[in-house]
């Protein structure tokens, strides 16, 4: 793999940013034009206005976060960057500046001010639950979490990912286990579902907190976890803008699953998912959510 200089990714990243405001000036343009929908989008669609720039979050807040903040250590041929005190490793291939970069994106969006923020004060893993994180890539999450639970599941099916995540999770893994599969709606060799997961571990009646962000296919686990969200007390943080219609077909899901939720404020532009993102382009991050079957109290969000 050729080496990028960390300079030379952050000038190929602007570039990036300004060619995607070209090629949605005009939809920018007409939402500033629209006095409401300037209103509602309005941080993000100023932020943009003012860059001349287009990226996933387009906050001001952004600006404090740079790849060259992020220290990448090494070890045994392993590096790593250092996460509240532990160690989150990064693929071997990976050269200094890509986990720099990548690290640097992570810490952004899980910012509190970020729309892809999946937790908040009142929002939290609890002492004790089963910590499942579906899309766990290099574990960032989990990592964050992982104190408090009493079991963490890591679903991630990229390889890219096998060999960090087991050095990463190596100091618990008696309470981690990592699943290479994919979460959705079938049950085959490379695939299972919710409902399916819990009963071949045994988790009917734990207290769950799911973190779902799974590429578009957050639609499918939810119908591939009826059962679950029926019978279960869970919290859920799920991702909305991997598609256009997911933000209202989920909360259509948590209103007729009698779920109490809130959905992150702010918006993202998630330009990288679509090859032309439909009018008027933003869409919100997270929606959290709490359902209680089991008789247990809802607190607020």
């Amino acid at each position: 793999m050729r080496y990028t200089p960390l300079f030379l990714r952050i000038l190929v990243d602007r570039f990036v940013s300004k060619s995607r405001f070209r090629q949605y000036r005009e939809d920018m343009e007409r939402l500033w034009a629209d006095p409401e929908l300037k209103e509602t989008y309005g941080e993000e669609l100023a932020e943009v206005m003012r860059t001349g720039e287009v990226r996933m979050i387009n906050l001001p807040y952004t600006k404090e976060y740079s790849p060259k903040k992020v220290a990448v250590l090494q070890e045994d041929g392993f590096r790593y960057v250092m996460l509240n005190g532990k160690r989150l490793y990064y693929p071997r291939v990976w050269k200094k500046a890509e986990i720099k970069f990548y690290h640097n994106l992570l810490l952004t969006e899980m910012d509190a001010r970020s729309p892809h923020c999946y937790l908040t004060d009142s929002f939290q893993v609890e002492e004790n639950s089963v910590l499942v994180d579906l899309g766990g890539a290099e574990g960032f999450f989990a990592l964050l979490n992982i104190e408090p639970v009493r079991h963490a599941y890591v679903f991630e099916c990229d390889p890219l990912w096998e060999e960090p995540l087991k050095k990463t999770f190596a100091p618990w893994k008696d309470k981690v286990t990592i699943v290479p599969k994919y979460i959705g709606e079938r049950i085959t060799d490379t695939e299972t579902t919710f409902d399916a997961f819990l009963k071949e571990e045994n988790l009917s009646g734990e207290h769950l907190f799911i973190k779902c962000d799974i590429e578009g296919a957050e639609e499918a686990f939810l119908r591939g976890a009826d059962e679950a969200l029926t019978g279960e007390d869970m919290d859920l943080a799920v991702c909305l803008y991997h598609r256009k219609e997911a933000e209202q077909n989920i909360k259509e899901v948590m209103e007729k699953k009698g779920a109490s939720y809130t959905v992150a404020p702010g918006y993202l532009f998630p330009a990288g998912f679509e090859k032309k993102l439909a009018f008027p382009c933003f869409r919100r991050g997270i929606m959290r959510c709490k359902i209680r079957n089991g008789g247990g109290k809802t607190n607020s969000l």
